[in-house]
């Protein structure tokens, strides 16, 4: 009787462990693609506002830009 207790006891460790893994893994995967779309929109932002001025792309050198 105690071994199937301690079986079904491991088993629910293992079930809701796994459960809490895959949980934070997915949180992790979104939060990894929210800073990732984030991150192109700022990118599209800057081609944008560095087109603006001449319509010739800029290139940033140490924080100065020069045209391409």
């Amino acid at each position: 009787m105690f071994l199937a207790c301690l079986g079904i006891g491991s088993c629910t460790l293992s079930t809701w462990l796994t459960c809490r893994l895959a949980s934070s893994e997915q949180q992790r995967m979104f939060l990894e693609r929210e800073h990732s779309l984030h991150h192109s929109h700022e990118m599209t932002d800057k081609e944008i506002l560095d087109t603006s001025n001449n319509g010739i792309p800029q290139i940033s050198y140490n924080g100065r830009t020069s045209p391409a």
